[in-house]
């Protein structure tokens, strides 16, 4: 509000546009009232009543998570021949020798969070401590495929819900899941053959 000061007909001082009057200046003139004083009182004479407006501050934004593209989207390993003597019973690998290294890579995001889950391809839901072999004829029996981390040499968990944690808060650039495979004895009655599997493998970033 714009406050204007007029005289009136009786001499006071009056603000324009308001409903408020100042008392006239001979009768402060004869209070002794400084002239500070005087203008301080017309303000607070003739202030009208404070304007308040509610508004609302909008913030739009969006939370993604660092992920990595896939270098090797199908891994292919050669296991080679392996005789089935050197594994020496049921629930055990073939010798470190035998282990045949495989790398899942990718290109990730800086800061990003990786993790894997792998299923055998012939029976997606078993969680057994293997792969399974291919059916099919002249097919291996008694043995299966096992994955162990490169790092510590820790069998890899199979199954839906056996997810693990591969990285976290990833520098920018190349980084690889690295583990190895070895053939399995799966049973004391074995056999000759084709000893090839598969394993399902999905990614996911946090």
């Amino acid at each position: 509000m714009e406050l204007v000061l007029r005289r009136d007909r009786s001499g006071a001082l009056m603000g324009t546009g308001t409903k408020c009057m100042v008392i006239a200046q001979d009768k402060l003139r004869r209070l002794k009232i400084p002239r500070l004083t005087l203008f301080a009182f017309a303000l607070a004479a003739c202030a009208g009543p404070a304007l308040a407006q509610d508004n609302t501050v909008n913030v739009n934004g969006t939370i993604t998570v660092n992920t990595c593209n896939l270098s090797t989207p199908d891994v292919q390993v050669d296991m080679g021949q392996v005789g089935i003597a050197v594994i020496d019973g049921v629930g055990v690998g073939s010798p470190i020798a035998d282990f045949t290294p495989l790398s899942i890579d990718m290109v990730c995001e800086r800061g990003a969070n990786v993790r894997i889950t792998l299923q055998d391809a012939s029976n997606p839901g078993s969680t057994l401590p293997y792969i399974g072999l291919r059916p099919g004829g002249g097919v291996a029996t008694g043995v299966g495929i096992q994955l162990a981390r490169a790092g510590d040499g820790s069998i890899v968990p199979l199954g839906p819900s056996a997810t693990w944690v591969a990285g976290t808060n990833l520098p920018a650039g190349n980084f690889s899941i690295a583990m190895r495979a070895h053939y399995y004895r799966t049973s004391s009655a074995t056999s000759a053959g084709a000893a090839n599997a598969g394993a399902l493998f999905g990614v996911e970033y946090f």
